[in-house]
């Protein structure tokens, strides 16, 4: 179950990575989704492999990672026009 859990908060949160190119490339409404969903499941996943304690820094970190990305106003997650 571990091993199963570890792996799906290293896909999701590359897949998250990645996203950065999709917003690079001109599609930020896309990015910007695959940007949640993959912060999400990445969190999920770390909530279960982590102690209780830990679990409210894990989701303050990811939201703290999704504003830091989406709020200045030259992010390429921005839509334009």
């Amino acid at each position: 179950m571990e091993i199963l859990a570890a792996l799906t908060a290293v896909i999701a949160l590359g897949i998250a990575v990645f996203s950065a190119v999709d917003a690079e490339r001109g599609h930020p409404r896309r990015a910007t989704t695959t940007l949640i969903i993959g912060l999400a499941i990445g969190a999920t996943a770390l909530c279960v492999l982590a102690p209780a304690g830990i679990r409210v820094g894990i989701v303050a970190g990811t939201l703290v990672m999704l504003a830091i990305q989406l709020a200045p106003a030259a992010s390429p997650y921005r839509v334009r026009g």
